[in-house]
């Protein structure tokens, strides 16, 4: 049986959902699926008393508050700068 469900936390390839009737559930993710982030409503398949696996994320109506801010980023060695107000990525090693 399918329900919806709110994501509460969000771990690894799995997390813990609630459930309409206030439930909660420890709900497993699907590679195939996507992994969905807490805030997000989502799909269910109740598999147990207190388990679900995830059937599909519903569209987000949720985002980042906040003005977008550079980000500097060091991967072993070199750095990327990220500016999301300029949409522009630039990099240097």
């Amino acid at each position: 049986m399918n329900s919806e469900a709110l994501v509460l936390v969000s771990y690894g390839n799995r997390g813990i959902v609630e459930l309409p009737d206030g439930s909660q559930s420890v709900c497993s993710y699907r590679r195939s699926v996507g992994r969905p982030y807490c805030g997000d409503r989502l799909l269910v398949e109740l598999t147990g008393e207190d388990t679900s696996l995830l059937v599909q994320i519903k569209d987000r109506d949720n985002e980042f508050a906040g003005p977008a801010k550079p980000a500097l980023l060091e991967l072993g060695g070199g750095r990327l700068v990220v500016d999301p107000s300029e949409n522009n990525l630039t990099g240097f090693v």
